[in-house]
């Protein structure tokens, strides 16, 4: 659910959204620890210690009935609440959506936005499928167990259930090419492509950086890694990408002022 959230609130959100990665560090750095069950005050502690001025946190239940979700915006400065709702569906995506829909007119006001855009779906982020998202989550925490061969298989099976899941086909390419299975890699590659209206504005420009780089377009790929870091500085798979181009092709001095900067955030 947080990860559904999280691309929902990338795509929507008019305040900027902290990556998942760096507040996993931050709780790494905290309290010792990357994984498990997080209680409200810690999290609290590692929004304050990320600088960000307001937390999202809630619970799920279902008490027999439709499952349910309740949400809490947080100012992280008094540790009081802003808003808070009760969110029911049948689906996951269908909760995300609801809290989403909620949740962006409160950080509209908050974030001083007056803008009023169209809210992208999640459904239309990620897939309609449901068992083909908890296969692409089954294959993120295989990924982090280092169990590789559980990992494809999951993004196999995510990819076989929703052929138009254009986030497991990417994930499922540049992790073919990370083992060096470059035809799968090309393969997997061009099925994102072909789906891309199916991403969110963050995956896509990723998806555009690393076709680039593959296809040898050096400094397009280059250029959009750098935007992609201006727009989203913590994200430390954005960061890791954009010094392993730099190096690759020889930007010694920036490459090095990137390490330099990486290594002061994680």
């Amino acid at each position: 659910m947080s990860g559904l959230i999280h691309v929902g609130l990338v795509e929507n959100s008019p305040c900027r959204v902290v990556s998942p990665s760096y507040l996993m560090d931050l709780r790494r750095r905290l309290f010792g620890t990357m994984s498990g069950r997080i209680d409200v005050s810690q999290a609290l502690e590692i929004a304050r210690e990320s600088g960000a001025t307001m937390l999202l946190t809630g619970q799920m239940g279902d008490l027999g009935g439709p499952p349910y979700l309740t949400w809490e915006l947080v100012d992280t400065e008094t540790g009081e609440s802003v808003a808070a709702r009760r969110a029911e569906g049948d689906q996951s995506v269908h909760l995300a959506d609801a809290v989403i829909t909620e949740l962006l007119p409160v950080l509209s006001v908050r974030c001083s936005d007056a803008s009023n855009q169209p809210t992208r779906s999640v459904t239309e982020m990620t897939t309609m499928n449901p068992a083909a998202y908890q296969a692409f989550v089954a294959s993120r925490i295989a990924e982090d167990q280092a169990l590789y061969g559980e990992m494809f298989a999951h993004l196999r099976s995510a990819v076989e259930l929703d052929s138009t899941f254009a986030l497991a086909h990417f994930r499922l390419a540049k992790m073919s090419a990370q083992f060096r299975r470059h035809a799968a890699a090309r393969e997997s590659g061009e099925m994102a492509w072909k789906w891309r209206a199916n991403l969110s504005i963050k995956d896509r420009m990723q998806l555009d950086a690393w076709r680039a780089g593959i296809q040898n377009s050096v400094p397009e790929s280059i250029e959009l890694y750098r935007e992609l870091h201006e727009r989203w500085p913590d994200d430390l798979p954005i960061l890791e990408e954009l010094i392993n181009i730099l190096y690759m092709w020889r930007y010694a001095n920036e490459s090095l002022e990137m390490v330099e900067s990486a290594l002061d955030l994680y």
